[in-house]
This record gives structure tokens, C-alpha cells and sequence, in this order.
């Protein structure tokens, strides 16, 4: 019996639907439609010194932009495919899935939440 491959896209976009609907501040009714997508490693220290900044932006934004977290030396595939040569890469998405903002090392807080509240505000005048 012959075996069906699954494509390196297919299993892109199901690890990232799945860290989207599993993630720890998404839930069923109110799906936040902006996304960080957070590539990094345990093993990194850039990704080990975001971790505190990452997790308040968790709390604060919850409800409003998804943080999925893939480490790629689990995952190594997902590096290439997102084109994260330096960890951690931060790539933010709107609610159409388009990339909007990206960023590769450390990153502070501040530069951040001004990317992320810029794309909300954005995100709310397309709404109205």
C-alpha cells in the first residue's frame, strides 16, 4: 500500500491553526483575529530573556492578538518555512493572515506593543 506525503505546507498550517485554536489565550467564542507568531528555543538566550516581556504581553492582550510559541529545535522545519535564521523571530499578522510586521533577536517592550497597538488600532478603524 502506497503512502500519501504530507506536504511541509500542509503541516505548516496545521501546527499553526492548532497554536492558534490550543494557544493559552485563545478561546472558542472570541478568537483574537490579530497573531504574534513567536519562533524560538529553550536553548536560546535572546528567547529565554523575551520569555517575562512575552508572558505579560500574553496577559495584557488576551482576547485580542493570539501568541503561539514554536520552538524550532522541536520543530525544526518551521524555521525554514518562516525564514527565521535568528531566534527569536517575531512575525505579527493581521486578521487577513498577512504578515505586517517582522522582527529576528531580542526585542523590547516597548517597540512591541507599539507594533501590536498600531495593528489593532488599524485592525479597529477597518471595522468601523
Amino acid at each position: 500500500m502506497k503512502r500519501k506525503s504530507i506536504s511541509n505546507r500542509a503541516i505548516t498550517v496545521f501546527v499553526f491553526l492548532f497554536c492558534l485554536l490550543c494557544g493559552s489565550n485563545s478561546n472558542a467564542v472570541n478568537k483574537p483575529e490579530v497573531t504574534l507568531l513567536i519562533l524560538g528555543s529553550y536553548q536560546c538566550l535572546n528567547c529565554r530573556l523575551m520569555e517575562p516581556i512575552i508572558k505579560d504581553l500574553r496577559q495584557d492582550y488576551k482576547g485580542r492578538v493570539a501568541m503561539p510559541y514554536i520552538d524550532v529545535k522541536i520543530n525544526h522545519n518551521q524555521a525554514r518555512i518562516y525564514n527565521a535564521y535568528r531566534l527569536p523571530t517575531l512575525i505579527l499578522f493581521d486578521k487577513n493572515r498577512q504578515e505586517v510586521f517582522r522582527h529576528q533577536g531580542f526585542l523590547d517592550r516597548e517597540t512591541l506593543v507599539q507594533a501590536m497597538d498600531q495593528l489593532l488600532a488599524q485592525e479597529n478603524r477597518d471595522i468601523d
